[in-house]
């Protein structure tokens, strides 16, 4: 016999299939956040760089 205070097993099986699966996507979402911020700095970067060789250009 099971302890009552721990529940049906079939819905605690249920549940932590569906905090698996929450915490798939949630990674996945985290994953996609953080390429776009890295692309998106890498974007920042290289036209900083373009804007300092430009400034340099422009005062010889």
């Amino acid at each position: 016999m099971r302890a009552p205070w721990k529940g049906d097993p079939v819905e605690r099986a249920r549940n932590r299939a569906r905090q698996r699966e929450l915490q798939k996507q949630q990674d996945a979402e985290q994953a996609r956040n953080r390429e776009r911020q890295e692309r998106e700095q890498a974007e920042r970067d290289a036209r900083q760089s373009r804007n300092d060789r430009s400034d340099r250009n422009d005062r010889r």
